[in-house]
């Protein structure tokens, strides 16, 4: 049973030092060699725990950073602390990897970058050499011998003893990595204007029940800027039809994949008409041509019984392997191309209309113009197979020998504005290098402490040596690609050279003879592993490991490691190792001149077209598909919002930029000090006398931002000779918590914890930057306020109420049962900047906003509720816009209702602006050729770029804001789309203000973020609650790993004794047999739901081992 009521109250933002009946607070700041990372406040009164957590300066990457999500410490600065940016944002140049020029211009005439960037420029660790491809004339490029990984380079050839390598279209094929040098991009793109029909709004006002509030006017806009967005165009007689095969069995992908392949073969309709189709090979086919004439066999109608509905065709089979497969076509129907036509016409008798499955199946129908140069890895994205690209161990000069980068792009279909656009954009992954499974298994300088054999379950792999025997069909049979391909299912418990197996036996006709009963009929003396499989391959192998299991638990099928290959392109989708993530971000985060080029050049190059061109073209010069696209990136009407002015303790504000810094004399905007402030320094034992020295001096010197006067004796720093400064090593929890049961007996108000990590942060040339971020974050502590916006607080000062809300949930690689973690934070001044926040395991709930309406009313001197409350919700897909409506937002006014009956307000409704947050979008903006971009951001469009036409709805009411400088990369503009517009005189344009006002009202940072400061501390305490549950989210932990194993096995012991106890040993009866089987299966299932109700409870305990008895534990500020 899952608790939701069970939970956590933290504070987002500043807020205030928890309970002051429940005993007295100090604070603490641990510093890791210049960063430093916040821990919640420890109550003296309960002697709770005070969890440490990481924190950066928002937007380092901003931009296109594939993999992971990244924290880049300190203040903006790099992961690469090589990485050069010039002065005018440019990054380095593909040739050379210097700064401020691009190929065509390069001094240097020669290639040295990899395909994915220039190596040595980029700051990206060469490996003996300057990296990357040698290119010469224009003739294949050459890889040189040291500049292949360490593996490579062992063995005298990339990857050998490959089949079908030098084939395109075989399994195996991988080609060498490319030196792709992309020309800077000069076109202005091509031209876009918003039809005159969709200016008035009068017609669409007029709607009845919108799905979502409608647009009513758009923006002003003065200028034009690129978008990577391009004209999509449709046959005018074109018919599209989407047809379904139904009773493939969908466990197994590799097996779907072959039966549907095989259906096209034997089924003539099917088979004459390949090059008129499109398809995913799981179930779908979208067809240009009527198909479903040349069917032969019998017709029904669809269980709905509908004439008009779609049909089935029953009776067709095909063969799997000794039976024959019967299954059945489906005619789903044919394209609503008109009602795609109408919805991006605004035409109000199409809008609801269901765009999302006519664009998934045109995705399908781009796919059909792809070669074997690209890898397809879904039905919107692809890679380029020679765009690959090392990835590098940290400032380690070798690369990773089990994980590789390939550049790749996302495509979609969608509606304009008017028109039809495909939505096209850089998407660069991790991906398994095609080694031997017994070099992947001993690769630790890669992965250091993760179960590798797990990272392979359900990998393909490949048999690389031929078979040997003196049969020479069946020889030839196994020895082919189809019989080498095999599925890596889980490592042996014991070394090959202990492993048997029976044999089975053929019968006369030459297959496997079977018992009566259906099993295998087998020798009766077992035969070793290792002997069997050196005589069948004639290969060596090294008794000692363990052998892998292409097959199941219940038939195993054994080969050695060094006899499996990785299959190649198959992604990575578990979280990068750390030590890699900073090789992955640095080659993956392209500026927008070189993402651009890189997508005119290469990606649509890769779909046949070669130039820029204001003509519709087909794809790969396909004129029967009809489809068309200009190759060249529209022009977006846009405007450029001001930049807030921030407020400190003076009267006159700070300049308004991206990023600013305080003046001197300056202090924070509200500061609450003490009258006697007792400080204490910890540090770790490999922390120097001298560097403690500099960071007391630094401390000494900034803490009056504070509003803390040392020469009045405010700051009074506890004498080493009361407490040890110096944690005993290794640094762990008890020690530093023994530390702070020592600082609360000597009253310390505020601990900070000094730990060794190299970077390039801390008190040295940056000292005045990087000191004020800290005390930004002491004054937090102490219940101040660093900064606010003007004008954030007169739209906010009747009565309004900001809420941020999000969830995180479990990856891929996280432990079975791994829950979501939601957290929602609120404003409780009329700033917006002091935002106190809830966070539990699973979803959102009432109970959440309950506790934000009422630290709203305690704050506010009990003597008021908001009347209005705005909600900025994160992490919701377009598929959930009706579920937040439906739950959240109407958990809302259920919350408000009932706090205002315990707080006895005047019964009255709250007036409720909802606004869905969206990050994970593909939609880029890029400055036009010759115009200014941001000189602080990488040369990306200017801070408070703002768009609402062509990339937005045609009907509701949403916009696209670039409210920050991305730093490093394209920069990615956040996405706000309107649920609920409840708040009167809060028209879109007063929100879009508010939105971009509310991003430089963030309170641990002097500088603007990509989105609203409140979703930003949501999304920050769902990220520390994930820390909190780091083990079971990444699912790395090995000893948790083998007790859950050994967990699982007891239930499958339990559950094998009472099969036993109930069906014997041998049953009999072909009804005991069936029964025997139901119940296996059944029990499968319970040894799984048992595992994910164990990791659960696990969960469940340390997430809320601190909860006191109101049901709160700890609170963060900022």
């Amino acid at each position: 049973m899952v608790d939701h009521d069970s939970n956590r109250r933290n504070e987002g933002g500043t807020g205030r030092g928890g309970n002051p009946q429940r005993g007295r607070h100090f604070h603490t700041l641990a510093h890791i060699d210049g960063h430093h990372t916040e821990q919640s406040s420890l109550d003296q009164g309960s002697g709770q725990r005070a969890n440490p957590t990481q924190h950066s300066h928002p937007d380092s990457g901003g931009g296109d950073q594939a993999g992971p999500r990244q924290t880049s410490h300190g203040r903006g600065q790099s992961t690469d602390p090589a990485l050069p940016v010039n002065s005018d944002g440019r990054g380095g140049c593909y040739n050379c990897g210097d700064t401020g020029h691009f190929a065509r211009h390069c001094p240097s005439g020669r290639g040295r970058g990899g395909c994915l960037g220039g190596s040595r420029g980029r700051g990206i660790p060469t490996e003996r050499g300057r990296g990357g491809l040698t290119v010469r004339g224009r003739g294949r490029p050459t890889i040189r011998a040291q500049d292949q990984p360490d593996h490579e380079r062992r063995s005298g050839h990339p990857f050998p003893n490959y089949v079908n390598t030098n084939n395109p279209e075989a399994e195996m094929h991988y080609p060498p990595p490319s030196n792709f040098n992309p020309e800077e991009s000069t076109n202005n793109g091509a031209n876009w204007a918003l039809p005159k029909e969709m200016h008035d709004r009068t017609r669409i006002a007029k709607l009845t029940n919108p799905q979502h509030p409608i647009r009513k006017e758009f923006f002003t806009s003065k200028k034009t800027i690129l978008t990577n967005h391009f004209d999509y165009g449709l046959s005018s007689d074109a018919t599209f039809y989407e047809y379904q095969i139904l009773g493939l069995p969908g466990s197994n992908k590799k097996r779907t994949k072959a039966l549907f392949k095989s259906a096209i073969e034997h089924w003539s309709f099917l088979r004459r008409n390949q090059g008129q189709f499109a398809t995913n090979y799981v179930d779908i086919i979208v067809s240009w041509k009527n198909l479903h004439k040349g069917i032969t066999t019998r017709r029904v109608l669809s269980s709905t019984g509908d004439p008009a509905a779609d049909v089935i065709w029953e009776e067709l089979t095909i063969p799997d392997g000794n039976i024959d497969l019967a299954l059945r076509f489906k005619l789903i129907g044919t394209l609503n191309l008109s009602g795609l036509q109408g919805y991006a016409a605004a035409k109000p008798e199409n809008e609801h209309i269901n765009f999302d499955s006519v664009a998934k199946c045109l995705n399908m129908v781009i796919s059909k113009s792809f070669d074997n140069r690209v890898h397809q890895q879904s039905s919107n994205k692809f890679f380029v197979k020679n765009a690959r690209g090392n990835l590098w161990h940290g400032n380690v000069r070798s690369s990773s020998a089990s994980l590789e980068l390939i550049r790749g792009y996302y495509y979609t279909v969608k509606p304009g504005m008017g028109n039809i656009i495909l939505n096209f954009n850089l998407a660069t992954s991790a991906f398994f290098r095609p080694i031997l499974v017994s070099e992947f298994l001993s690769d630790r300088a890669t992965f250091p402490v993760l179960d590798l054999d797990g990272l392979l379950k359900g990998k393909r792999v490949w048999i690389e040596y031929d078979r040997v025997g003196q049969d020479a069909e069946d020889t030839a049979r196994l020895n082919s690609e189809k019989s080498r391909l095999k599925q890596f299912e889980a490592l042996s418990t014991s070394p090959i050279k202990s492993l048997t197996f029976y044999k089975k036996i053929k019968g006369q006709d030459g297959k496997f003879a079977k018992n009566p009963d259906g099993s295998f009929q087998c020798e009766t003396t077992p035969r070793s592993v290792l002997t069997y499989l050196r005589t069948t391959f004639n290969q060596h192998i090294n008794p000692d490991r363990k052998a892998v299991n292409v097959g199941n638990a219940n038939n195993q099928i054994w080969y050695a490691q060094e006899h499996l290959r990785i299959v190649p392109y198959q992604i990575y989708s578990r979280p990068l190792p750390e030590h890699l993530t900073g090789s992955m971000v640095t080659q993956a985060a392209k500026t927008p001149e070189q993402g651009r080029a890189l997508i005119e050049q290469e990606g649509l190059r890769t779909l046949g077209f070669t130039a820029s061109s204001t003509a519709q073209h087909s794809f790969n010069q396909r004129s029967d598909i009809p489809i068309t696209l200009q190759p060249t990136m529209l022009r977006v009407p846009a405007r450029t919002l001001p930049f807030p002015q921030p407020m400190y303790d003076q009267p006159k504000p700070v300049k308004g930029q991206s990023r600013w810094k305080m003046r001197d004399d300056m202090k924070f905007f509200r500061t609450t000090p003490k009258a006697k402030l007792r400080y204490l320094m910890l540090r770790s034992p490999d922390i120097s006398d001298k560097t403690m020295d500099l960071y007391n001096i630094a401390l000494r010197e900034y803490i009056h931002r504070c509003g803390v006067d040392i020469k009045q004796g405010q700051f009074e720093s506890i004498n080493s000779s009361l407490l040890r400064s110096t944690i005993a090593a290794p640094v762990g929890y008890a020690d530093i918590m023994s530390k702070f049961e020592e600082a609360k007996k000597a009253n310390v108000d505020l601990v900070v914890l000094v730990l060794p990590r190299h970077t390039q942060c801390g008190p040295g040339p940056a000292k005045a930057e990087y000191m004020t971020n800290v005390m930004m974050k002491v004054n937090l502590k102490f219940e101040g306020i660093n900064h606010t916006i003007q004008e954030v607080g007169h739209r906010l000062s009747d009565h309004t109420m900001v809420l941020g809300a999000d969830v995180v949930h479990a990856g891929p690689g996280a432990f079975p049962g791994t829950p979501s973690i939601a957290a929602i934070v609120g404003s409780v001044d009329e700033w917006g900047t002091r935002c106190l926040g809830s966070m539990r395991l699973q979803r959102i709930d009432k109970t959440d906003h309950e506790e934000r309406l009422e630290d709203w009313w305690e704050e506010n001197h009990r003597e008021t509720l908001p009347t209005n409350i705005i909600y900025y919700r994160d992490g919701v897909s377009s598929g959930q816009y009706d579920e937040v409506k439906r739950i959240e937002i109407a958990a809302i006014r259920t919350a408000y209702r009932a706090v205002a009956l315990r707080t006895s307000q005047p019964h009255q409704e709250v007036n409720i602006t909802a606004v869905v947050v969206g990050k994970r979008h593909h939609t880029r903006f890029y400055p036009l050729p010759g115009d200014q971009g941001d000189k602080f951001g990488n040369g990306n469009c200017l801070p408070g770029t703002n768009v609402d036409k062509l990339v937005t709805s045609p009907y509701y009411q949403d916009f696209y804001l670039q409210s920050h400088s991305g730093f490093k990369g394209t920069a990615r503009p956040t996405h706000y789309f309107v649920l609920e517009d409840g708040i009167r005189n809060l028209s879109l344009d007063d929100l879009c203000q508010l939105t971009h006002r509310l991003c430089y009202s963030y309170v641990r940072a002097p500088g603007g973020v990509s989105y609203a400061s409140p979703t930003y501390y949501a999304d920050r305490l769902c990220e520390r609650g994930r820390m909190y549950l780091c083990k079971y989210f990444i699912g790395d932990d090995r000893a948790l790993g083998e007790d859950l194993k050994a967990f699982k096995q007891r239930v499958t012991n339990e559950l094998k004794a009472a099969q036993r106890q109930r069906f014997g040993t041998n049953p009999q009866t072909d009804i005991q047999k069936k029964e025997l089987m139901d119940q296996e299966r059944e029990d499968r299932q319970t040894v799984t739901k048992r595992e994910k109700e164990e990791v659960y409870a696990r969960i469940r305990r340390d997430f809320y081992m601190f909860k006191d008895d109101r049901g709160c534990d700890w609170k963060v500020r900022g």
